[in-house]
């Protein structure tokens, strides 16, 4: 059975067209430098915080004393902002009975730490949050400094055929390492692997 060459030549190039067009590719963007709507489902352990105190913790009067954390689940960047300007009203939120209903405020966690202790808190990321804010409420109350503005990292997926690509974007998990101190605290992302 003999194949002409220009059969040959059809199928490798079928081959090379199918082998080469469909792939996949993760790009790493800011949410300002895409239009691309980024899916926000709820995520089971997305979030991961490493909190470690110190012996001095929330120094008053050469005391130590406890500390409370707050963590939110935005929605909305400009409640973030919001918040980390208007001191009050994030005071306010460290009270259970404080009411506030702001539109895009999703979840809010409080834990309090005790001077030399390490607290692993693994939180579900609830549906449509896209920006966290960890506020230290350190006496005499929240400042700018004790506050963490943290947007949940997206990556674009970029699927389909080279001619015609299809973008989707996912939120990925978030890990920080807290190092809460005297009068503040410190903080730097954790290496989180790659989900494929």
């Amino acid at each position: 059975m003999k194949i002409s060459a220009w059969r040959v030549w059809g199928i490798s190039v079928l081959c090379v067209l199918m082998c080469g067009g469909c792939g996949s590719q993760n790009v790493w963007m800011a949410e300002e430098d895409s239009d691309i709507p980024v899916r926000s489902p709820a995520a089971r352990n997305a979030i991961r915080l490493v909190l470690t105190s110190g012996p001095a913790l929330n120094v008053f009067h050469h005391l130590s004393g406890s500390c409370a954390v707050l963590v939110l689940q935005l929605g909305d960047r400009q409640l973030q902002q919001i918040l980390r300007d208007e001191p009050q009203r994030l005071r306010a939120l460290f009270r259970d009975d404080s009411g506030e209903n702001d539109k895009g405020l999703l979840k809010k966690d409080l834990v309090n730490m005790m001077p030399s202790r390490q607290r692993i808190l693994l939180l579900d990321r609830v549906k449509g949050a896209r920006f966290l804010l960890i506020a230290a409420g350190y006496y005499p109350g929240p400042s700018q400094e004790n506050i963490i503005a943290v947007d949940i990292p997206a990556v674009i997926r970029k699927e389909g055929w080279w001619w015609s690509p299809v973008y989707r974007g996912e939120l990925q998990p978030v890990s920080l390492d807290i190092h809460l101190g005297a009068r503040g605290m410190t903080w730097f992302p954790s290496e989180i692997p790659e989900q494929q």
